[in-house]
């Protein structure tokens, strides 16, 4: 290998890893309550110049789009669909546990991400996403009972749809000031009384 050929591999591997600090800052800033850190706050906490932000990233939305993709393949696991066939116990409890783990997760940055959606299309976009990714596991997971609704189908699973969402775990948590382990219990019991019609 030649000189310059690992004196550019070296500068590309470099540029990953400076790329890979800056979103990891920037996620970071996010969960420690920075809602709108700025480049410079974003560079100091990498380690890297306030440059090196716009030198790999174009704008802020590449930014935020990057931070996106991180997040959503950390949180792989919880998106994944939950099998239909399971009793409806079964469901519902494997429902709930990927919920509160996701949204126990994500808390911070879901927050600082809602404060600053207005003026992102990107994050717009991609909240946007998020929320038809887990709607749609929620139909999937509760398809024999969506199936048996008949016309009450669409009703049924926009209750389901809200009951298991961000929202409502948002409103238990920080509204009403429930613990984890409490929230969680409202959360099956809201669930679970759909499902049956209790």
């Amino acid at each position: 290998m030649s000189a310059t050929s690992s004196g550019s591999d070296g500068r590309v591997r470099r540029g990953e890893r400076n790329r890979d600090a800056l979103v990891e800052a920037l996620l970071g800033l996010l969960e420690d309550g920075i809602a709108k850190p700025t480049a410079r706050e974003i560079a100091e906490r990498a380690g890297v110049s306030p440059r090196t932000v716009f030198a790999h990233f174009d704008d802020v939305e590449s930014l935020y789009a990057a931070i996106a993709v991180r997040q959503r393949k950390r949180l792989a696991p919880l998106f994944e669909p939950i099998d239909s066939s399971g009793s409806d116990d079964h469901r519902v409890e494997t429902l709930v546990a990927q919920r509160v783990e996701l949204f126990e997760q994500i808390a911070p940055v879901r927050r600082a991400s809602l404060l600053l959606a207005p003026d992102s299309p990107e994050l717009t976009r991609r909240l946007a996403e998020v929320t038809r990714a887990l709607r749609a596991q929620v139909a999937e997971c509760f398809d024999p009972e969506l199936a048996a609704a008949g016309r009450r189908r669409g009703d049924l699973l926009a209750a389901l749809d809200v009951a298991a969402s961000w929202e409502t775990w948002d409103g238990l948590r920080r509204v009403q000031g429930l613990t984890a382990v409490a929230a969680r219990r409202t959360l099956h019991l809201l669930v679970s009384r759909l499902l049956t019609g209790d």
